[in-house]
């Protein structure tokens, strides 16, 4: 997957474009803040929406976004695996 840009990850339709016939999404390090996260939620929670595994490690999602996605996370969609390591705090050091 193409990293998404800072305006297609606040985008919910990019998002359902992304994960409509996928069951994994790797995104871990790919720089999606809370609002990308939160659009990413709305997608998750679509009946459209067949992920059971969704990555996210080391994005600055905060607590909103980790939030938005628990919920969603108990939608129609469940996913099965949800990883938020690392994802409220900042970047990681290399």
């Amino acid at each position: 997957m193409e990293p998404p840009s800072r305006k297609d990850a606040t985008d919910v339709q990019y998002w359902l474009s992304q994960i409509k016939d996928e069951t994994e999404l790797r995104c871990d390090d790919n720089e999606i803040g809370a609002e990308g996260a939160k659009a990413l939620a709305e997608a998750v929670a679509s009946s459209e929406c067949k992920l059971h595994a969704l990555d996210l490690r080391y994005n600055e999602i905060g607590d909103e976004g980790a939030k938005a996605l628990a919920e969603a996370a108990s939608s129609e969609c469940k996913p099965h695996t949800l990883i938020l390591e690392e994802v409220a705090g900042g970047r990681r050091q290399a």
